[in-house]
Formats: C-alpha cells, structure tokens, sequence
C-alpha cells in the first residue's frame, strides 16, 4: 500500500511541476574524447566526422536557435521562424558520401534513433506545417533539405540533408546517443553511434504554453 501511494505521489508532483515548468535544451555537442573510441571518427568544430574506406559521414547538431542560419546559407527561408523557442527540437545536418567506386551506399531514415526517438517522418512533418501560414512553401524547402525516404547513393556522390528529432521527456537528460542503423556499403551492414552531451535550462511556462 505504502509504495502505491508512494507511486502516486511522485507521478502527481512530477504532473505538477511539468505545469508550471518545463526544461529548455540549450546546447548540445559532441562528448569531449569520444572519437578516441574509434579510429573512423574525429571531432571537428561541433561536428563528427567518420571516415572508412566505403564512407565519409558528417554529423553536425543544431537547435532551432541556430537552424535559421543553416536554412539562409541553403538559400532558403527559415520553415521553423515562427516555431516557439519552448519545443526541443534537435536537428542534425548529415553529409554523406560513398567513396567507393564500384557499389551503391544505402542509408534509412527510419532506422536512425535518438536514445529512444525516432526521426520526424514526412507524415509527421505534413502534419506541422500543412495549416500554418505559407505551408505549401516550407513543405517544399522542407522536402528539399531534410531525409525523409531511404537513400541509394551511387559511387562516388555525395548528398546533405537534414534529420529533426523532438525531445519531450519531462525530465532532462546529460548525454543522446545518435544511432545510424543498418547502414548498408556493399554487402557490408553496419551501424555508428555518435554521442552528444546536452545542457538544459529550467524555464517557467506562460498562459500560452499551459494552452498548447
């Protein structure tokens, strides 16, 4: 009886925290000496880069404090400028390309988890943008830069588009794990984790976020 009650308490006082705050994703970036785990990956700036003989991949993560700036120097406009600063949305610009010169490199979105998120899927992403104002146009900038459909890359190309991820856990977390599963160079399938340290900051929810 004492643990049910027990179980109780603490799910009503995390309830009533989540009302009345929540926690901001600040940063995230790469967890310092990680690329001494394997002699592919290095830490360049705020971005991995792992290299083989098959592959070269970039993993560079953003917020959306810092997509604004990604999209201009795309050419684009900003398809989240009016997205409120309150959703943790995690961003990752990756960079592919086969370095082989006789086979085909394959790559799922689907098959890339964040701890235990999955990517945003262009279903999911017809959902938050088809009624907001201007919402054909950042669905079109949007299918141009993001990963949506599974990728056969040809020898010798290369190809940059992003995977958005939404972190809505009550409680924060100190480190993400990205995991690019089923990655396939031939008839080799593989996988590569990279790891991010986090930093949120607790903020206290307004009138409009309790309505959201």
């Amino acid at each position: 009886m004492k643990k049910v009650f027990f179980l109780i308490l603490v799910t009503f006082s995390i309830f009533a925290f989540a009302t009345k705050y929540y926690f901001l994703l600040t940063e995230i970036k790469p967890v310092e000496k990680a690329d001494k785990k394997s002699k592919h990956l290095k830490i360049e700036s705020n971005f991995y880069k792992y290299e083989s003989k098959r592959v070269k991949i970039e993993v560079e993560p953003m917020l959306l404090k810092d997509i604004g700036k990604y999209f201009n120097q795309k050419g684009f406009e900003n398809p989240f400028d009016e997205t409120p600063e309150g959703f943790n949305y995690i961003f990752f610009r990756l960079r592919i390309e086969n370095l082989s010169k006789e086979t085909n490199f394959e790559f799922s979105p689907s098959s890339a988890t964040l701890n235990d998120m999955l990517s945003k899927d262009d279903t999911t992403i017809f959902q938050m943008f088809s009624f907001s104002p201007n919402g054909n146009k950042k669905l079109e900038i949007l299918g141009k830069t993001m990963f949506f459909k599974p990728l056969i890359l040809p020898p010798e190309k290369w190809i940059e588009r992003l995977l958005l991820f939404e972190y809505d856990e009550v409680v924060p977390c100190k480190k993400m794990v990205l995991s690019l599963s089923n990655l396939t160079a031939g008839r080799e399938i593989f996988e590569i984790e990279f790891l991010f340290r986090t930093k949120f900051v607790k903020e206290k929810r307004d009138a409009e976020d309790n309505e959201r």
